[in-house]
């Protein structure tokens, strides 16, 4: 393979580092071998990973305290209430005394417009 054609500028920017690298002082040279050998320690060990499960779990359990908050705070429909007029409906449809004020409903609604005008 041909090494591409270099301009002069790029021919005497090569000589003038090989020339500083041939007149680097061996206190110099012990630096950079130790710095390029820290460097590629560091790059073969892993980078600690982050760790994504406390914040998770952290905004978990604050939109379920949220959760519990907003609907303890909201006012339930009474479920007896529903039960025990569900119950009173039943008894007062399956009472005989009361079948015939059902059964004369259309003269009482009669009765009471005729009252009321």
């Amino acid at each position: 393979m041909t090494e591409p054609h270099k301009t002069t500028l790029e021919q005497e920017l090569k000589e003038d580092l090989n020339q500083l690298e041939q007149n680097i002082s061996p206190e110099l040279s012990r630096r950079l071998y130790q710095a390029r050998r820290a460097a590629i320690v560091q790059a073969a060990t892993p980078a600690p990973r982050s760790n994504y499960f406390k914040p998770a779990l952290t905004v978990s359990f604050a939109s379920l305290f949220a959760f519990v908050v907003i609907f303890t705070s909201m006012k339930p429909t009474p479920v007896d209430d529903i039960i025990n007029n569900g119950a009173k409906d039943t008894e007062l449809i399956s009472s005989q005394d009361d079948l015939e004020l059902y059964q004369e409903f259309e003269f009482y609604s009669w009765l009471a417009l005729a009252e009321h005008g």
